[in-house]
């Protein structure tokens, strides 16, 4: 049983949330501003469910009282009951389980109402609700709704991780005969898993179909409070463009002005250079590589980031930055399953670094236009932010401050400074770097 389901509130920028239906939601409005904002089970076809209509009044009594348990309030504030409707509820429970009609659409609507029972602190239905979720997906895996209400439920019973996952599924098959509501409810998840730009995805989507609510509206204006642009053309100190998170033995580093994501072992060393000039760069130091003859040798990766100037080409850029180290540009380009249009260059000296074999450098160059949704592909992976909040008790969530994409074409330079006697396991090294632990967008 999953009793421990912790609970959250938003700031009072996000009084309009309840709306929605979940126990995250702290009750902050009256009821007549709450009418606007119905939950799923709207979305369901119920002459499919009871084709005979003989359980009319109980179809009535879920659609007409929502807005007492579509969402979760920490104290009661309304005249009707909470014994009556959870009474009630569990009475809809008990004659619409055993018919033996559409098993998709009675499963997703047993779903529902016993996720109505939880929000009204009946505690043991999260269970229920997941496995009658659960099972309307296994009657129809390829409708978005069991995907789309599981994936609710859970972010709304703080389950981010189980509810984002469940809406990746559910946004695969999501089409233009899915509920609108869909979009409001996709960008609200996406908020509590700290994913602001599949937020703004989902919003636009909503108001693109024709949805609207105050919902939607507290959410766009909050959205666009919290991000600021990033201009190229004015300095930032260190980590100011960037957001750092641990994953495992790894830490992944992200900046949405630079639209890249890194993730580095935590053994690394690293120097972080500020932003300016229309340019950054890092310094990368892996551990050291031991030789056939025992030897300790290091190699190190530094990454450069420009905001390219109005006609600047990615090939001059790099030959700026290899007047000390004149490369030879490879046939090839060795990440361009990757990274497809990118260029590189081989610098070899055997003077250079003379007792460690000779001096052996790649230069990788990419360049990468402002796509039409910036942020979205460095999101996609990301596991949901830890909100870290207490179990059990309601908790404030207030959305981060974020800066968005340069609104210009951004130049990588990854530089890879090895030796001859180390060649083959750091071209090992830096290639996983390359293709396993860097997302550009």
């Amino acid at each position: 049983m999953n009793l421990g389901v912790g609970r959250r509130r938003f700031d009072e920028k996000f009084a309009y949330f309840t709306g929605m239906k979940g126990p995250i939601i702290l009750l902050l409005l009256t009821l007549p501003a709450m009418t606007e904002c119905k939950a799923d089970v709207k979305f369901l076809d119920f002459k499919k469910i009871d084709p005979s209509g003989q359980f009319k009044t109980h179809q009535q009594f879920l659609l007409e009282n929502l807005a007492y348990y579509d969402h979760w309030a920490p104290d009661w504030i309304y005249d009707i009951p909470k014994d009556s409707l959870i009474r009630e509820l569990k009475r809809c429970l008990y004659i619409y389980e055993p018919l033996r009609t559409d098993e998709l659409e009675r499963c997703l609507l047993l779903g529902e109402i016993a996720h109505y029972l939880y929000n009204l602190d009946e505690r043991a239905y999260y269970d229920t609700a997941e496995t009658f979720y659960k099972e309307a997906i296994g009657a129809n895996a390829k409708d978005c709704r069991g995907y789309w209400f599981l994936g609710y439920a859970y972010v709304t019973s703080d389950e981010i991780d189980k509810g984002v996952a469940a809406f990746r599924q559910a946004l695969q098959l999501a089409d233009d005969q899915t509920g609108v509501d869909f979009w409001q409810e996709y960008a609200f998840a996406m908020v509590l898993a700290g994913k602001p730009f599949h937020c703004r995805y989902g919003l636009d989507e909503y108001k693109r179909r024709g949805g609207s609510s105050k919902l939607w509206k507290m959410m766009d204006s909050t959205f666009r409070a919290k991000c600021l642009g990033a201009d190229p053309d004015i300095t930032y100190r260190g980590m100011a463009l960037w957001g750092a998170q641990r994953k495992g033995a790894r830490i992944q580093f992200l900046s949405y002005p630079l639209g890249i994501r890194m993730d580095i072992d935590s053994n690394w060393h690293l120097q972080v250079g500020g932003f300016a000039k229309r340019m950054s760069a890092w310094g990368i130091q892996p551990p050291a590589l031991t030789t056939g003859t025992g030897r300790q040798i290091g190699y190190s990766i530094a990454v450069v980031f420009k905001v390219a100037e109005n006609g600047e080409r990615l090939e001059d850029f790099m030959s700026s930055r290899m007047q000390k180290t004149p490369g030879i540009r490879d046939n090839s380009f060795p990440f361009a399953k990757e990274f497809p249009g990118g260029i590189s260059y081989t610098f070899n000296s055997d003077s250079l670094y003379a007792d460690r074999g000779g001096a052996r450098m790649r230069f990788i160059g990419i360049e990468r236009v402002v796509p039409v949704r910036p942020g979205l592909v460095l999101e996609d992976d990301e596991a949901p932010a830890k909100l870290g909040g207490e179990a059990g008790k309601v908790n404030f969530f207030t959305l981060s401050v974020v800066r968005t994409r340069f609104p210009e074409r951004i130049f990588y330079l990854f530089l890879l400074d090895s030796c001859e006697d180390i060649r083959e396991d750091s071209w090992k090294g830096f290639q996983q770097f390359m293709t396993q632990q860097v997302v550009l967008e």
